[in-house]
């Protein structure tokens, strides 16, 4: 199968060339040393499909070997990939429009848009082009031996815990909570947070830690009418 990678965030794009594979990252890989030292050792395409479980920030990903292909996307989908297949060309980019050029694909899937109309998306895989796919969030695209295999590696799925100590999920749920803060401080790096505040907690609570980190460099705000209740509750 012939490759065509095309990657056009430039500002956020990182290449790594190896010996005989290439890399590729859009976006903030807080493992990068790591997969750097992944990259050196020169494995196959097949070895990220687990590997990608151990890494983490706001990422896309593509990595070559010869023949083989693996391409991967964050648990939330920070920079979407999408890519089609037409006869023995695969195309993948950062990029839907350009997808669609190369595999020609001129109308829209009715479904997907009458799906699209009525909520804004289209839901899974499939995009407004029946021949454009996208990869969902913590989904990654394996081509080995030409077979092409996709694998959600990391899928959210709500289970009850199995004690319910409140006072100790009280102190799990800070915890896990403030390591979050402290990775979005690491990356934003001075720069300045802007929050939305809505009426509810989530807003007051991750402003309330940003605080207590120490942060400096934030922006808050509400908005809808002045006066509203939104704003109020702030």
């Amino acid at each position: 199968m012939k490759y065509h990678i095309n990657l056009t965030k430039e500002k956020m794009l990182k290449h790594f060339p190896g010996i005989s594979s290439e890399a590729s990252i859009i976006g903030t890989l807080w493992e990068e040393e790591s997969f750097k030292k992944d990259l050196a050792s020169e494995y196959g395409a097949d070895y990220f499909k687990e590997r990608i479980k151990d890494y983490s920030g706001f990422f896309s990903l593509v990595y070559q070997k010869g023949e083989d292909l693996f391409a991967a996307v964050d648990i939330i989908r920070s920079h979407p990939l999408f890519y089609g297949v037409v006869e023995n060309n695969f195309y993948i980019s950062d990029e839907a429009d350009w997808v669609r050029k190369q595999v020609n694909d001129m109308e829209m899937d009715p479904i997907a848009r009458d799906e699209f109309q009525l909520t804004g998306y289209v839901t899974g895989r499939d995009t407004l082009f029946p021949n454009v796919k996208q990869l969902q969030a913590g989904e990654s695209l394996l081509i080995k031996d030409g077979v092409l295999s996709l694998d959600r590696y990391y899928l959210f799925t709500h289970t009850e815990p199995k004690e319910y100590n409140e006072e100790n999920l009280s102190k799990e749920f800070l915890r896990v909570s403030r390591e979050s803060i402290q990775r979005l401080v690491n990356y934003a790096k001075g720069r300045q947070i802007v929050i939305p505040l809505s009426g509810g907690y989530d807003s007051r609570f991750i402003a309330s830690l940003l605080k207590e980190s120490g942060y400096e460099n934030i922006l808050c705000f509400t908005y809808g009418r002045q006066g509203n209740k939104e704003a109020r509750d702030k």
